[in-house]
């Protein structure tokens, strides 16, 4: 089986290969912000934009100009990368509309705010090395064995300096799971998941460990003049925290979703729409219609911190492709009422939840953690999922 695997390093750059990158990001910047400009222009004169494909003709010509000759420098393709991203912009942009999403309309690229390009020809030199157009052989931290057919990268400029997103083809065989069961997943906040065997994990809670620390130096940082050395300083401290954040949820992420999948033979999980669920509490108007009742507003903002912190949706996009890596069942289902349902005898009503954590059926009364209910009941409609779209015959 064939899988696309990414790669990502940190590389170990020379100060010719940092500074040729340095004018390489600038000019794909550049090119993306003229690209953006003449598209915006030629709507206003005449009604109608131009594409990519008109956009990357005329690149060649302005490279033959003098006042643009620095171009040159750049490799050709990672150019036109810049303007297959302006595209991409424009193409989320209009089928937003069509959709009825709110995505908003591509706006210009700030020298901050534009952090990668891409490199559509690179292939392997020795064991921590790779060949890309221009500057030859760069270096890289092999933390990692890269392996496979090498597509493409991407150049990145972090907080800590450069890295380098490699994409590549790879033969993989799928391993058989340890245990022959399925299981559901039910996130929650106490708990990071509960599966339906009454298995379950603790929340982490990785900004907790550097909450303290961030927020010294957010206060810090709002004493300095913004643009001052100072201030840069403390911004790059800053991000450097956050990165380091991000990256130790997941690299912990990754690790439990892989043993995840090779424990079990299928996993079931809720569709999350986290856009909904860290919504802020709408405000309660007194009966006056001047005054405001509590709405519990501060609370519901440390849920929500919760609940970001936990970033479920990015560990359910992991177990979704592994499970495909290694050719496990996988569901992911709706999860309306999961909590208040009996996995036993299917009543559905609030007064099931006692409390945060305890299950007791009003009807029947089945006993049970409240988040394994939940994974039960998640269990037994990713069966009805699979089977009412892959006709499969399963027992729960």
């Amino acid at each position: 089986m064939e899988i696309i695997k990414t790669y990502k390093y940190k590389l170990r750059l020379t100060n010719v290969q940092r500074q040729s990158f340095e004018q390489w990001l600038g000019s794909c910047r550049y090119l993306y912000n003229i690209g953006l400009h003449q598209r915006i222009l030629i709507y206003k004169e005449v009604g109608k934009s131009i594409g990519y494909h008109q956009q990357a003709k005329e690149l060649v010509q302005c490279k033959k100009e003098e006042e643009l000759s620095w171009l040159k420098q750049v490799p050709s393709q990672t150019l036109q990368g810049a303007l297959e991203q302006l595209d991409r912009s424009y193409q989320n942009f209009f089928n937003g509309l069509k959709s009825g999403r709110t995505v908003g309309f591509p706006k210009f690229a700030a020298k901050h705010g534009f952090n990668s390009f891409v490199i559509k020809s690179v292939k392997k030199d020795t064991y921590n090395r790779i060949l890309i157009p221009k500057l030859g052989s760069i270096k890289y931290y092999n933390s990692r064995e890269l392996k496979g057919n090498l597509k493409r990268a991407t150049i990145i400029k972090e907080s800590d300096g450069w890295y380098v997103s490699i994409v590549s083809e790879v033969k993989h065989i799928s391993t058989p799971a340890i245990e022959s069961q399925e299981v559901g997943l039910d996130f929650g906040v106490a708990r990071f998941y509960t599966l339906s065997n009454g298995d379950w994990v603790e929340n982490p809670r990785f900004f907790q460990k550097y909450k303290e620390q961030k927020t010294e130096l957010q206060q810090s940082l709002a004493k300095k003049k913004k643009g001052s050395h100072n201030w840069l300083n403390v911004k790059r401290q800053l991000n450097r925290l956050e990165s380091k954040i991000a990256r130790s949820r997941k690299d912990w992420q990754h690790k439990l979703s892989t043993n995840l999948v090779k424990q079990y033979n299928g996993i079931f999980i809720e569709k999350l729409k986290i856009k909904n669920m860290t919504k802020q509490a709408k405000p309660k108007l007194a009966e006056d219609g001047k005054t405001y009742l509590p709405n519990n507003g501060a609370a519901k903002s440390g849920l929500n911190r919760s609940i970001l912190d936990l970033a479920p949706f990015q560990f359910a996009g992991m177990i979704e492709y592994k499970c495909i890596w290694e050719e496990r069942l996988f569901a992911a289902v709706n999860p309306a009422n999961t909590s208040r349902e009996c996995s036993q005898c299917g009543h559905t009503c609030k007064e099931n939840r006692k409390t945060q954590s305890a299950f007791e059926c009003v009807a029947c009364g089945f006993k049970c953690n409240a988040d394994e209910n939940a994974g039960k009941n998640i269990k037994g409609r990713g069966y009805t999922s699979l089977q009412s779209s892959q006709g499969l015959s399963l027992a729960a």
